[in-house]
């Protein structure tokens, strides 16, 4: 097996000689493939093994292999300024506010934004461009699935990336966020102390989205921890987050036989929606049917009744990711893995179930 690359060019920095570039012929030779082969996990990486792939892109970031391609080099990418930004869904309120901290943060540079729109293959190809423009760093807001290995291969090309909002499964990723499952857990948990048995769930693309397919494990979770059962009819999927989905989504669980006596909404905006559809059924909130929702916008308090919801700290992961950004343009590269804490704010749209639904 061969030594490790960066061993031997330490050792030559001992001696006080030069620091080697690392070439492609190094990166064969170390990965025992050839030359085409890693100039294919470059270029054309869909031509190359996902198992081969992987273990030449972990071979180019270990070495800190500078692709040459479009001439791309660590001290230029750095003078950069521009930073690049991925969000799943533009028009989410929520994400607003990690925009806004993120840019107050780093005022000196310029900020490119793409809507992946819940898509895993238009977040591949934002990816890939911002990473061709040679961005100082691509901030993903909300990531989607099966994009692991692209991110990887952004890293191996000299391009840092940060996960913001949901933590990643994957636990070498630099991310700043919260945990989505224990977020829904909290709601679920509140909700089953209060009574509830039947609890619906109006959720993201769990398909599609890291955060929303972490959301519906959250309800699971706790309803098989108090040994209930999730009803699948009582989870809606929504590709978009406004107050019309948020009223279709309640109306189509308004008339679902049992109806869940509890909902959690994925997002305040949708709260929006739903109250007109509980109303508009002539129901009463919370007399009828519980609500909670997760973001903790600053409308939720002046709803009528006032939302309880989980409290996400969007401005403080939007901060702390102007922090990592300010410190990467400094030149430092060390792990950036922060989960911060949700709270349950309490409110009025949740009490105890009146009676069997």
């Amino acid at each position: 097996m061969h030594k490790n690359l960066g061993l031997l060019f330490d050792r030559k920095k001992e001696q006080g000689a030069a620091p080697r570039v690392v070439t492609m012929a190094d990166i064969a030779k170390q990965c025992g493939v050839s030359k085409a082969t890693v100039s294919r996990v470059l270029n054309s990486p869909n031509l190359v093994r996902e198992q081969t792939r992987l273990h030449v892109l972990n071979a180019l970031r270990n070495n800190a292999y500078a692709h040459n391609n479009g001439r791309i080099n660590i001290p230029a990418r750095l003078n950069n300024h521009a930073i690049g930004m991925l969000i799943a869904n533009m028009s989410d309120a929520s994400f607003g506010g990690i925009v806004h901290s993120v840019q107050a943060m780093t005022a000196e540079q310029d900020l490119l934004l793409g809507d992946t729109a819940y898509s895993p293959h238009l977040e591949s190809r934002l990816l890939k461009r911002m990473t061709g423009r040679r961005v100082s760093c691509v901030v993903m807001v909300d990531h989607c699935t099966g994009n692991i290995a692209h991110i990887r291969e952004a890293e191996a090309h000299g391009v840092p990336c940060l996960m913001l909002w949901s933590k990643p499964e994957e636990d070498d990723l630099n991310y700043i966020g919260f945990d989505s499952a224990l977020a829904v857990g909290q709601a679920a948990d509140h909700l089953i102390a209060l009574g509830h048995k039947r609890i619906g769930l109006v959720v993201g693309p769990y398909d599609r989205i890291v955060g929303a397919k972490q959301r519906v494990k959250g309800l699971h979770n706790s309803l098989s921890s108090n040994n209930l059962a999730v009803n699948p009819n009582h989870i809606v999927m929504l590709d978009i987050f406004s107050p019309e989905a948020g009223r279709q989504a309640m109306a189509k669980l308004l008339e679902m036989s049992p109806r869940p006596t509890a909902v959690i909404l994925a997002s305040d905006i949708l709260a929006i929606g739903a109250y007109a559809a509980i109303r508009r059924a002539g129901l009463e909130i919370p007399k009828d049917i519980s609500l909670i929702t997760l973001d903790d916008i600053d409308f939720a308090p002046y709803m009528d009744p006032p939302l309880t919801t989980v409290h996400i700290p969007a401005h403080e992961i939007g901060r702390l990711a102007g922090q990592y950004l300010a410190k990467l343009l400094n030149g430092e590269s060390a792990k950036y893995q922060i989960c911060l804490p949700t709270t349950l704010m309490l409110r009025s749209s949740a009490a105890d179930p009146c009676r069997d639904k």
